[in-house]
């Protein structure tokens, strides 16, 4: 959830001018076509992704949308994995508003 002076990009903590909607980065991101509205809650988030993370993570009464940045491992499958007990998912903010979504064990 944005305030009115707050930068409507997905968790940017940015303050804006009156009158605006994004900081002066994600501004230059929606020109070059880099983002866009989410759907559901028209927030903006990377073009990449169907839906921002907090309608990823907090799915209405639809079903949940396939995982946008799920790993391409094909068909491989480390040995280590198969005895694993625990997984741990984590999620890197990057620098110019992207993400990378990992796990490990």
């Amino acid at each position: 959830m944005t305030t009115p002076n707050q930068c409507q990009f997905q968790n940017c903590d940015q303050t804006i001018r009156k009158g605006h909607f994004l900081c002066g980065e994600h501004y230059r991101q929606l020109k070059d076509r880099a983002i866009n509205n989410c759907p559901s809650c028209r927030i903006y988030k990377p073009i990449r992704f169907d839906v921002c993370y907090n309608c990823y993570w907090q799915p209405t009464t639809a079903q949940r949308p396939a995982r946008p940045d799920a790993a391409r491992r094909g068909d491989r499958e480390l040995t280590a994995d198969q005895k694993a007990n625990e997984f741990f998912v984590y999620i890197l903010n990057l620098d110019g508003g992207e993400y990378y979504v990992g796990q490990t064990r």
